[in-house]
């Protein structure tokens, strides 16, 4: 993204010549995605914004499941910032995770999660995307 003269002006931290001093070409580029967020316009809120709730099936944690999401933004990101590497740094769902008296988890749901979002991804590399690599989020990560 290219900030001209004046935009850099609104903003006080920023000094001429900063960002030719921080420039860099990526080697890649990290996503991590869980959920899509929909918003409308709404004229007396700060931000001239509110949520709206999808259609789609919810996480343990509210978030709305839709893979389309993810491939909308891949293809985006492709032509509008970068066709560099990508790697989806982080994917994944929590669902509440009950035992069965066999000591069990049937993890349907989230194998379910896991399996649309890489067709998604599968279909962008299909349309020539250049994604290299796909690291699932699991609880463990919750322990970083």
């Amino acid at each position: 993204m290219k900030l001209y003269k004046r935009e850099i002006e609104e903003y006080d931290f920023i000094k001429e010549g900063d960002l030719n001093k921080i420039k860099e070409e990526i080697d890649f580029l990290g996503i991590n995605y869980y959920s899509r967020a929909i918003v409308k316009y709404k004229k007396d809120n700060m931000l001239k914004a509110e949520g709206v709730e999808g259609s789609g099936k919810k996480t343990e944690m509210g978030w709305e499941i839709w893979p389309e999401a993810l491939y909308e933004l891949l293809k985006r990101i492709k032509k509008e910032y970068t066709d560099k590497s990508i790697y989806i740094t982080e994917n994944g769902a929590a669902f509440k995770d009950e035992v069965t008296e066999e000591g069990r988890v049937h993890d349907n749901e989230r194998i379910e999660y896991i399996k649309e979002h890489l067709k998604a991804i599968a279909r962008f590399i299909e349309d020539g995307g250049n994604l290299r690599g796909y690291f699932v989020w699991s609880l463990l990560d919750n322990f970083e």
